[in-house]
Formats: structure tokens, sequence, C-alpha cells
């Protein structure tokens, strides 16, 4: 009806058109989008048409581009095809949602829906894998099949199984992978197993798989008390012997390879990578994923990414307090910047063991850095919090294992100063590439011309490392330069 003007009536027969609306403006015609079909629309956005639906599993809203050129009822096939396929979806996820409600799954199964959802990094999966096939062979063997037969009593059996099993090593002299029994675990490692199979349970009772509550989970799991020691680091003395090693192990060369080639190195440098862990703080997995492209220039921070970083969190590290933390960016600054793998990593920290060096891990020189880092004046007043960023953790975290721990000098500004480290290390294996080259073309040619502009040219090499290089690297140099002249010596 129209709208009543002076208190009469206008006639439907003689209502105003657009001339005579007082406004003397033409209504907007209201939006028009198309209906759904079963949860899915097809709209226009300029020249594309998408669908727009709501997700089953996630609830999120997506959308799909359609390609160009498709005539109204493909489109409209496409949006009937794509209902069809939510449909579907649907019904496998209340079917599978029936079946966890009721316990129907297997005890193998319930454990597979954990590793499938939840996200974990390579070394927390390679704790959880174990621990979730001991559980399973537990169960399959008392005859427990499925979860909803799970009970609180079943964990404490479980858990009298790990804290009284014995520790298997490698067989001396046995068949590869062969191992005996080596006497009693430790609790920490029983606690271990625990605490991983406390946190999948946990996730499996959120996600309504078991029927267990969170009090039978955490009484039928509970950790065995035992002396908590210290966080493992090392003091400023043990990390400058520890670098110290390490220059000596990178300098290791073959005394003659097959191919005639002398003073080629044994192993790949090892050096700048125990020398980024302690000054950085990054986990073993985040520094053997490193690559040039996360060190922007001008190479002051670390752009970590999620895929490498634990918990898929990603976060920057500033370098400003530990400048040096990074070897010498190349020109080609492209690919890994340690190119070690971690097996290489492992077998490196072995033999500088066998060598006499300070025993490490490569998880106590991220708590090294942490300790030194809360208890020093480097970040002023906002030490504990910046250090907890640092490193990818709770304050509490920070507060609780590295805060008071350890002295350190106040007037120290950065990591360096407060480790008694100076200088930056020089790529060493670029020195090396460099004499071998020299000594490799000077034994092809056999001339005494060529063994002296060998020898000038590692002199240069030497002189031009001092300036800007740490004792270490310029006693490899040196040594390359003192092992050509004594076989130049012998030719």
């Amino acid at each position: 009806m129209a709208r009543p003007l002076n208190g009469s009536e206008i006639s439907p027969e003689i209502s105003p058109g657009p001339d005579t609306n007082p406004g003397g403006r033409t209504p907007r015609a209201s939006r028009k989008r198309a209906a759904s079909y079963l949860g899915v629309w097809c709209e226009r956005s300029g020249s594309e048409y998408r669908l727009r639906w709501v997700d089953a599993e996630s609830g999120k809203r997506t959308a799909e581009r359609l390609p160009p050129g498709l005539s109204a009822k493909e489109r409209e096939q496409r949006r009937k095809d794509k209902a069809t396929e939510l449909g579907t979806q649907r019904t496998e996820l209340v079917k599978h949602a029936d079946r966890k409600k009721h316990g129907a799954l297997t005890v193998a199964e319930a454990l597979g829906h954990y590793f499938k959802t939840k996200r974990l990094t390579k070394g927390t999966r390679a704790v959880y894998e174990p621990v979730a096939e001991s559980f399973r062979v537990f169960c399959t063997t008392t005859g427990l099949r499925y979860v909803r037969d799970l009970q609180r009593r079943h964990l404490r059996v479980w858990r009298a199984e790990r804290l009284h099993a014995t520790k298997l090593r490698a067989k001396p002299g046995g068949k590869r992978g062969e191992r005996h029994e080596a006497g009693p675990r430790s609790v920490a490692s029983a606690n271990r197993e625990l605490r991983a199979l406390s946190a999948m349970l946990n996730h499996l009772r959120d996600d309504d798989v078991v029927r267990l509550s969170s009090d039978d989970i955490r009484t039928g799991l509970a950790r065995e008390k035992h002396d908590h020691n210290l966080r493992e680091f090392l003091a400023a003395a043990q990390v400058r012997a520890l670098l110290d090693h390490a220059a000596a192990h990178d300098a290791h060369t073959f005394r003659l390879t097959r191919k005639g080639r002398r003073d080629m190195p044994k192993h790949k440098p090892i050096a700048p990578f125990l020398r980024a862990a302690v000054l950085t703080g990054m986990r073993l997995e985040e520094l053997l994923g490193l690559q040039w492209e996360h060190v922007p220039e001008p190479s002051d921070r670390i752009h970590l990414p999620a895929d490498i970083a634990k918990g898929g969190r990603a976060r920057v590290i500033d370098l400003g307090v530990s400048p040096s933390a990074l070897p010498e960016r190349p020109e080609d600054a492209t690919g890994s910047v340690f190119g070690l793998t971690e097996g290489e990593a492992v077998a490196a920290r072995k033999r500088l063991t066998a060598m006499g060096a300070p025993a490490f891990t490569f998880h106590g020189l991220r708590r090294t850095c942490g300790t030194m880092l809360a208890c020093s004046s480097i970040y002023g007043t906002a030490g504990v919090y910046l250090t907890a960023r640092r490193l990818g953790h709770s304050v509490s975290v920070a507060e609780r294992h590295y805060l008071g721990v350890v002295s350190v000098d106040p007037e120290a500004r950065t990591l360096e100063q407060a480790l008694g480290l100076s200088g930056r290390i020089v790529s060493t294996q670029a020195a090396y590439e460099r004499a071998s080259a020299a000594y490799v073309g000077a034994v092809q040619e056999q001339t005494e011309d060529n063994h002296t502009d060998m020898l000038a040219e590692l002199n240069a090499l030497v002189r031009a490392l001092k300036p800007n290089a740490d004792e270490a690297t310029r006693a490899q140099a040196a040594e390359i330069l003192r092992k050509l002249r004594a076989s130049k010596a012998e030719d």
C-alpha cells in the first residue's frame, strides 16, 4: 500500500511513479544472488564465476573458480555435481562420527587417526610412533581390540610394564639391527613414553574417540617421581673449547687420495653449524632446514618459516645480539646454509666427543643460548620474554629453566661477548677448495713455477684471513700452507 499523505490514502491506480518521487531518485535495485543448490552458490565476480560452499569438515567458507567460457547450463551442472560430492562427504563424516561416538574404532585405527590428524615434527613423530606401536602390541596381547573397552586399569598395567622394561642396545659383534638387554632403563626414559601416550590419548579424548576421562589418563599414566637435575648447558669456557675442537675437526685432511690429491678435507665443516646452534638457539631440524632465502639482506635476522619451525609457528630470530652467528654470505646465496644432513651432524658430534671435546647435545647448545640470554643484560629488562620468543616457547619455560642459572658479564651486549667469542667464521670450505685446486694444478704440471704461484696464493690467503678471522680459522689456513710447503720440499 502506498504511503499516507495528509491523512488520506493514495489510490493504487494513481500511485506516484518515478517522476513524482519526493526524493527525485529511482529506487536502487536489490543485488541478485543465485539460489543455492543444497548449500552451493554460484556467484559472479567481474567476468568470473565461482562456486561457494561451507566445508562440512572444517566449517570454513570455501570457493572454487569456474573455468571461463562455461554456459549457464554448464555452470548449473557444475553446481549440482559439487552439491552431490558434498552430500557424499557429509554422509561419510556422519558415519565416521557415529563409529567414534559408539567406540567402534579399533585401537590401531584410533592411533592411526591421531597421527593422521595431529601435526607432528619429525623428531616428535620418531618418539611417539614406537610408543604407539608398543601400546598397540600390548592391547593385542591382552585381547583389547576396540577403544570402547579401554579402561584405567589397562593404562596402569601398561605403565608398570614400561617402568620395568629393560634397556636394549646394539649387540657388540652381532648382526645389523641385533640388540641385547643392557640393564634397566632410566626413569626419565619411561616418563618420556608415559607423556607421549598421555598426549595421544588426550587428543583422542578431545576428538571423541575414546571414553576415558582426563582423570583416567592422568592417574593411569602417572609419571614416576625422580630427581630433577639442572638442564644441560655449556659454560662459556666449554663453548670455546668445543669450537676449537670443531675447527681442528674441520682441518683434518686425507694424506693422499686414489686420484693423487693431497690435503683433501675428510669431513664437511661442522664449526659453522655448532656456532650457529649456540648463538641462535635454533633446534637441530630448524638448522638443517635453514635456507639462504630465509636470511634476507642485510642478513640481520632469520625469518624461520612455519614448515620447518616446531609446532608450525613461524618466528623471527634477531641477529643483532649475535652478529657472527651465521657464516659469511656467499655471492650465490641459494640453497642450504650449512649443507648438512642429520646423519652427518650426529656423526660429527660423535667424532668430536672421541677427540676430547666437551660432551654436548644439539639441544644442549640451544639451552646454552637461552641460559646466556636470560641471565645477561643483553635484552635489558625484557630478557626473559625476548629469550622465550627467540627460542619459540613460553615465558614460563624460560623462567623455570634458564633464569638465574649462571652469572654473565653485565657489560656484554652480544652473545659473542658473553661467551668470549670473537670474529666471524669465514668459509673454511672455500679456503680448502682454493688450496686443493692450487695443489692439484701444481701436481699436474710438475713445474717449480706452479709450486711458487701456489704458495704465493696461499700466503695471500693467510694474510687476508688475519684481519677478520678468529684464531682457529687462521690456524687452519696456516696448517694448509705448512703441509703444502712440506709436500713441495718432498717433491
